[in-house]
């Protein structure tokens, strides 16, 4: 009798040992299934469209060059910061996002530099920026129509990529500033700020090419006068028979013309 009830609990156990291995075997099919169809869903999810943001003057198939992502790669396992690296190396992108958007988008979101003025070295059209960086010549979708910035030595010293030396290309940037704050018309009236290699400032103006001796200093005042005498008496008087003007006297502007004598007005009550 007692022999009976000592078996009893091993047979038990024996008993449940199928079913628990049965158990067992369940959830590891389950999950090696859940594995495959996670690796499975992972392979649709392959680059399918990238898309170009904040490309205005750069092309978006440069862009897309530059970034140079694999074709038909995995949305997971591409990296980001490899195709920014690519990105951020051209002189013309200050910075770039690069992120993904499921189940099948890459968005490059850029950051352009945007030229202000040009410059020529050795013939060749070179650009710079608010910030001093120079660039290269570019083709682009938006056509630039750019002030040239003559008589700085240290711009045909600086590298494209690399940001111009000393202070009066800043300066030249100042004068072009003020001009855009004057008056937009005032801006695009000009052509060219010859710097002088740190001597008066001359401009010379889209119109003609007239010679404007500007100087250095209260460039706002300066450029109210060029507004007004420019709209008052040089149009009336013909540009093409204004050999210069000088803005370098206080609340005047002095005008020597082709085929008159040479005119002072005074433009304060003005």
């Amino acid at each position: 009798m007692s022999e009976d009830v000592e078996n009893r609990p091993a047979q038990k156990k024996a008993k449940t040992r199928p079913s628990y291995l049965w158990f067992l075997g369940g959830i590891g099919g389950v999950t090696l299934a859940l594995v495959v169809l996670s690796l499975q869903w992972k392979d649709t999810r392959r680059v399918a469209k990238v898309v170009i943001e904040g490309a205005m003057y750069f092309a978006e198939k440069d862009v897309r060059a530059r970034a140079a992502v694999p074709a038909k790669a995995l949305l997971d396992t591409i990296s980001l910061g490899a195709i920014r690296a690519r990105l951020v190396s051209h002189p013309y992108i200050r910075d770039a996002r690069v992120g993904r958007t499921y189940p099948n988008e890459l968005t490059i979101t850029i950051d352009e530099r945007v030229p202000v003025a040009s410059f020529t070295v050795n013939g060749a059209i070179r650009y710079i920026d608010e910030e001093g960086v120079v660039l290269p010549y570019l083709r682009s979708e938006m056509a630039y129509d750019l002030p040239v910035i003559t008589g700085v030595p240290e711009l045909n010293r600086t590298r494209i990529g690399e940001v111009v030396g000393g202070d009066e290309y800043f300066v030249a940037l100042g004068v072009l500033i003020a001009a855009m704050e004057t008056d937009s018309s005032v801006y695009r009236l000009i052509s060219e700020v010859d710097m002088k290699d740190g001597g008066d400032i001359a401009l010379y103006s889209s119109e003609d090419a007239v010679l404007i001796k500007f100087g250095r200093g209260d460039e706002l005042r300066k450029f109210t006068l060029l507004r007004t005498f420019w709209e008052k008496f040089a149009r009336e008087g013909g540009t093409e028979h204004l050999e210069y003007l000088d803005l370098r006297f206080s609340d005047q502007v002095v005008a020597k013309w082709n085929n008159k004598p040479q005119q002072s007005v005074n433009l304060s009550s003005m």
